[in-house]
């Protein structure tokens, strides 16, 4: 039996990505119902424990086990919920009662590193990580993550090139980009250049850039630049996304698992205060799990093969 682990960053994402793996109208084809689900949760819910849990399988016996988890549920209440120090202290518990695990897929919503032209509502995907200390930019933090040649170099996700071949090929069956969400126009001075149409892109060159031990929203967009400044200096190209928890999924996984990211993209990095509003960070969280939908599919049909 395989194991995956989705790993959600906050609970106002994984709730709209279990909408979208849920519902009967807008679920993956062929996906079932989880056979255990734990959302959504009351206010002030903080229990540790997966939000779902697929298994598939024939008479044979279960082939794959999927386990969605929402990383703020395990986080101490007391702590702020965007601390990235607090986010790799818990990270490892995940893990304890499912060794082995076969598969990490490192989830969120983010903003595109593409800053022209609109991603908003896109699902991006990819294969490598950046981790940026952008604590400078606030004062006021109270994070402060630190590990030893975490910050500013490229650091592999260890997936293996077919399993992105696989991924894009289904993905690109199922007609998954058709059936992402469109987002809404931003009016006002800083107006998207036209209304965002979904994509799905993929590709295991891609890198995530992760903003860290920052706590105050307002800060993000300074902070982000520092980030993409420090991705520029590798001379490493592509990145795609920026957010502030898909490396730290990467360095907490178990020595060996590969991860992947999967960024539902709200808004152009720069542009955190007037895109990133309710309506784009729930339809950017929907696409996400509805691109996860298919990803599970894909995965289920083919444990062979990755």
């Amino acid at each position: 039996m395989k194991t995956i682990f989705f790993v959600v960053n906050k609970n106002w994402e994984v709730e709209p990505v279990l909408n979208a793996l849920t519902s009967a109208e807008f679920r993956a084809k062929g996906l079932p119902y989880p056979n255990e689900l734990d959302s959504p949760r009351r206010d002030g819910d903080h229990r540790a424990a997966p939000r779902a849990t697929y298994y598939f399988g024939d008479a044979q016996g279960i082939q794959l086990r999927a386990i969605i988890w929402c990383l703020q549920d395990v986080m101490d209440p007391t702590k702020n919920a965007s601390s990235s120090e607090e986010k790799y202290r818990v990270l490892p518990t995940l893990y304890r009662d499912y060794a082995p695990v076969d598969l990490v897929v490192a989830a969120g919503t983010a903003a595109s590193v593409e800053a022209t032209a609109s991603l908003n509502g896109s699902v991006l995907l990819g294969g490598r990580f950046l981790l940026h200390d952008a604590r400078s930019f606030d004062s006021t933090s109270t994070s402060n993550f630190q590990l030893p040649g975490a910050f500013d170099t490229v650091l592999p996700g260890g997936a293996a090139p077919a399993l992105f071949g696989l991924l894009s090929a289904k993905l690109a069956a199922a007609g998954t980009a058709q059936h992402l969400l469109p987002v809404a126009n931003v009016p006002g001075p800083v107006a998207l250049p036209v209304p965002a149409i979904p994509q799905v892109l993929l590709d295991e060159q891609s890198i995530a850039l992760g903003t860290l031990n920052v706590l105050d929203y307002t800060k993000y967009d300074q902070a982000d630049a520092a980030t993409l400044a420090a991705w520029a200096a590798t001379g490493t190209a592509p990145a795609v996304s920026v957010e502030t928890t898909h490396g730290l999924i990467r360095l907490s996984a178990p020595a060996g698992v590969p991860v992947l990211f999967a960024s539902g993209i709200a808004n152009r990095v720069g542009f955190y205060g007037p895109e990133a509003t309710k309506p784009h960070r729930y339809t950017a969280a929907f696409n996400l799990g509805t691109v996860l939908g298919d990803m599970l599919v894909a995965l289920a049909a083919s444990t062979s093969q990755w």
